[in-house]
């Protein structure tokens, strides 16, 4: 009686273990290529998920906190006029500025200009504004002598503006207020004076201007005239 003899052939899952059995003991039948595995894992699974998950993580952050950002600042940029003009005066403006140069102040007196207080501080302030690129220092404060005392003019000598030799000074429109507390004689008032200053350069442009302000005392003499007196301190 024979007997075949039959191939014994393992089952499909104990394949598929030797497979994977062979498969993670391959790095090991060479040195040179388990350090190579060992550096490409690190690389894979350390240094990679790490990077990448950092710079999504920040911009998503960005992102969240303000999601305008980028869009907002270029909006800005092209908002802005290009080649604005550069303020040149170092006071800030307030109030409307000039658009043109004034006409010159007159350097002629009158009885009106003496008959209140109002008045004579317009034409004071005028004159102490108008400084000509053409005429000598401090001829500004000089002219200003017909509607000022003599202790006025003096103390305005002590504190002389900074003369521009190539530009003209000019001052547009004087506001006259009386402040609050007032002194209890008839014969003396204090005003405070305002006004813009313009610079002029020798073509009739204005190249800056700024805001003028004094608090003066106007004092009337025994001929009925009044007239400008020292400055005093606000405050």
């Amino acid at each position: 009686m024979r007997h075949t003899r039959r191939s014994w052939t393992p089952p499909s899952g104990w394949r598929l273990r030797d497979r994977l059995d062979k498969t993670w003991r391959w790095p090991l039948y060479s040195r040179g290529r388990a350090i190579g595995t060992l550096t490409a894992a690190i690389l894979v699974v350390v240094i990679w998920p790490q990077g990448t998950g950092s710079e999504q993580a920040t911009l998503a952050a960005a992102t969240a906190t303000n999601p305008t950002a980028q869009t907002s600042d270029v909006a800005s940029r092209s908002a802005q006029p290009q080649g604005s003009p550069v303020p040149t005066s170092g006071t800030p403006d307030q109030g409307t500025n000039l658009t043109e140069s004034p006409a010159p102040p007159t350097l002629t007196t009158s009885p009106e200009q003496y008959r209140t207080a109002e008045a004579v501080a317009t034409q004071y302030l005028q004159v102490w504004c108008w400084q000509p690129a053409a005429a000598p220092a401090n001829s500004n404060l000089t002219n200003t002598a017909p509607w000022i005392t003599a202790a006025g003019q003096a103390a305005d000598l002590t504190r002389s503006a900074t003369w521009l030799p190539s530009l003209t000074s000019i001052c547009g429109p004087v506001t006259v207020t009386q402040i609050g507390v007032q002194p209890s004689t008839p014969d003396l008032t204090l005003l405070q004076l305002s006004t813009r200053q313009a610079y002029i350069n020798t073509s009739g442009v204005i190249v800056s201007q700024q805001r003028i302000e004094q608090t003066r005392r106007i004092v009337r003499g025994p001929d009925g005239r009044w007239l400008v007196d020292t400055q005093v301190q606000a405050g």
